[in-house]
């Protein structure tokens, strides 16, 4: 058992900012008669325009993600610059992300990435199941940078969070059906309804795809890989009992079967430089040249990755008056099996027939956030936001590794990661144009890991 706690203080620090030229980077669509539609973001947990926030920010609404067809988090750097995402090599539901070249590549469930993915204001905890579908958003933020005075779970390279579509209170709906390249099938469908006229109103969101493969498997006839099968249900109600008190209730189901990745081994008998020799593959197996064609694979592993996550998110918010009162609460459960076959060929080399993970995160945050003129301001001088916040996680693995030889290596690993942390963020407004801004965090994490590898005859 390995137990460490940690403590970290984030000292103050001050920036002179302008906000009408800020360092925004907007991504904005085209609206009637030429101009540039306007983006609400909360990057700074109060509603400003884009282009007022004086951060290195990319903001891109809903209706531009339909526009592009962007429908997973992979496909964002496409709309964001100095972002970099991709699935994980082992784990298909893993996002790598790397943003201004910081970033983490593993699918180690005790492993924190610096760039955190937040749903409506909720931290996804684990890193398996981080390729979300972008459908039915209302828009997506990117924030580079450290973000610890403004986001609960320490974010020390950024942060890209996603806000889903409230209910409308009115009904209304649309299905879209798409079809393309490979048997490439998507839908998604889409309900406003109300329940109690300008009291609770719900929403239900659908997103379907399937097919997509276009990699040819010559050790395996008729299998296929790099195509999508999943879907993702999302449900959510929105209370507004009074004007000033708003609580958005919402659950996603998220399922998952996309193949496995189709790895080409391109072991040669030739030695190219800076090489003195053949590949390995070649010399010791033969494999040489064994697979020349492109979008050809001659993985012997078999079996699909899947993916289950099920989550519970709620988002309250008060107007007291002289401040707001916003708790954000969190529950995920996630349960991933995938396959790996890093030699890439019908031989047993290099093989994991089996990588589980099972997670469970809960997570609780509270902020109180100045309003115009309210408490402690002074006249507009001032603005501030004070939070605590708390997270807890508990998860286990298992592992199979095939290697050359008699036996086959099984890793079982299971862990608990505790966090508590409290933030304080303060401008202070010169004038219209001039501000500044100070920060400070205090964090206490406890995490506790064990992990057993053992060595067994190989399963015949």
């Amino acid at each position: 058992m390995h137990n460490k706690a940690l403590l970290a203080v984030f000292g103050s620090f001050m920036a002179l900012t302008s906000p009408p030229r800020s360092m925004a980077q907007e991504i904005e669509t085209q609206a009637e008669g030429g101009r540039l539609e306007e983006i609400t973001v909360t990057a700074r947990k109060r509603e400003e325009s884009a282009q007022d926030v004086p951060l290195a920010l990319t903001a891109i609404s809903g209706d531009t993600l339909t526009d592009r067809h962007i429908v997973s988090v992979t496909e964002l750097p496409q709309l964001a610059p100095n972002l970099s995402i991709h699935e994980a090599f082992a784990s298909p539901s893993v996002a790598v992300i790397y943003l201004r070249g910081f970033g983490t590549s593993t699918n180690d469930p005790s492993v924190q990435p610096p760039v955190s993915i937040n749903i409506d204001n909720v931290y996804q905890a684990s890193l398996a199941g981080s390729v979300v579908d972008t459908f039915d958003l209302e828009r997506v933020e990117v924030l580079r940078g450290p973000q610890n005075t403004l986001i609960g779970k320490n974010s020390p390279a950024g942060a890209i969070n996603f806000y889903t579509k409230r209910p409308t209170g009115e009904w209304g709906g649309d299905v879209q059906v798409d079809y393309g390249r490979f048997e490439r099938r998507e839908a998604r469908a889409r309900l406003n309804f109300p329940i109690i006229d300008e009291v609770l109103a719900g929403r239900l969101s659908a997103y379907f795809d399937d097919g997509g493969s276009y990699i040819d498997n010559v050790s395996i006839p008729g299998r296929e890989h790099g195509g999508k099968k999943g879907h993702t249900i999302r449900g959510g109600l929105l209370l507004t009992p009074s004007e000033n008190i708003e609580w958005y209730l919402s659950s996603a189901l998220v399922k998952r079967r996309d193949e496995i990745f189709g790895y080409r081994n391109v072991s040669t008998d030739v030695a190219y430089p800076p090489l003195v020799s053949p590949s390995i593959s070649c010399m010791v197996v033969g494999l040489c040249n064994a697979f020349p064609k492109r979008f050809t694979t001659g993985a012997g592993v078999e079996g699909q990755p899947k993916v289950d996550t099920n989550s519970v998110t709620s988002n309250f918010t008060w107007d007291v008056g002289a401040f707001n009162l916003t708790s954000n609460t969190g529950y995920k459960y996630l349960n991933q099996s995938g396959v790996e076959d890093v030699d890439a060929t019908i031989l047993p080399l290099f093989d994991a027939p089996k990588v589980q993970t099972i997670a469970r995160d809960f997570s609780q945050e509270v902020r109180l956030n100045s309003t115009e003129n309210g408490f402690l301001t002074f006249a507009g001088k001032f603005d501030w936001l004070l939070g605590v916040y708390y997270i807890r996680q508990k998860y286990e693995g298992h592992r199979i590794f095939t290697v050359p030889g008699p036996t086959e290596l099984r890793d079982f690993q299971d862990g608990k990661i505790e966090s508590l942390a409290g933030f304080a963020h303060v401008i202070y407004n010169f004038t219209q144009d001039w501000n500044a801004t100070f920060g400070i965090r205090r964090t206490k994490d406890d995490w506790t890991t064990r992990s057993f590898p053992r060595a067994f005859p190989r399963a015949r």
